[in-house]
């Protein structure tokens, strides 16, 4: 995945105040996460950016599970090492969000590539939401990557801390939403 299929004159990736979330987009539709299975979704932010946390959103509650949440390098368009491993919070219905400490890597003003993840853990699959009830900022090379960005891509048999590395299992959809806040 890249910026290839842009035509020169498109927007870039555009500063986010303090405060305001990114999100990715997710498919129009409810999607189940089954658990241990990590899904990593793709999001160009600007280099250098202090993000502060980072949210997903559940539609229904699922007992005896947790969600886990990070960061991911890209590595040549697809989810790469780890950036940060957020931690845990209960999969209950609603926004449910994580603090996180992490600096976008340097890279061009026009967008540096970063991959963000899921993972429910527990017993249950978790049902997760596409589309955010609330809104939440978004730029061009969000959007146009959106429409290209159709799934996630996913690594299986993930327990417990996120793995240093990534293991591509397969690309799968639909996509749950994920966001990121500016510090």
């Amino acid at each position: 995945m890249g910026r290839s299929f842009w035509a020169p004159g498109q927007p870039t990736v555009r500063p986010l105040a303090s405060g305001q979330w990114r999100s990715v987009h997710g498919a129009p539709v409810t999607a189940s996460a089954a658990v241990n299975v990590e899904r990593c979704l793709l999001l160009w932010l600007p280099p250098r950016l202090q993000l502060q946390a980072m949210a997903c959103y559940v539609g229904t509650s699922a007992a005896s599970t947790d969600l886990r949440m990070g960061v991911r390098a890209d590595s040549n368009g697809l989810p790469g090492s780890l950036l940060v491993d957020a931690g845990t919070t209960a999969a209950t219905g609603g926004t449910r969000s994580l603090p996180i400490n992490i600096i976008v890597p340097d890279g061009p003003a026009s967008g540096v590539p970063i991959w963000l993840t899921v993972t429910a853990q527990g017993t249950n699959a978790v049902t997760m939401i596409g589309t955010h009830p609330t809104t939440e900022y978004r730029d061009w090379a969000t959007v146009g990557q959106a429409a290209l960005n159709a799934g996630v891509a996913t690594q299986n048999g993930v327990t417990g801390a996120l793995p240093a590395g990534f293991t591509m299992a397969s690309v799968t959809g639909p996509q749950p939403a994920l966001a990121v806040q500016a510090a």
